[in-house]
């Protein structure tokens, strides 16, 4: 699973990947999906 099957929103998932990161942590893979959408593009 990455951010962008969790929803993120493409500039975080661009940061995301530039810092790095390409997997979702575990509790990141629970939790996000379950965030409201506004929150989901703060992330």
């Amino acid at each position: 699973m990455s951010f962008e099957n969790l929803n993120v929103a493409e500039p975080i998932q661009r940061a995301l990947k530039t810092e790095g990161y390409t997997q979702p942590t575990p509790i990141q893979k629970q939790a996000i999906p379950i965030l409201p959408v506004p929150d989901r593009l703060k992330l």
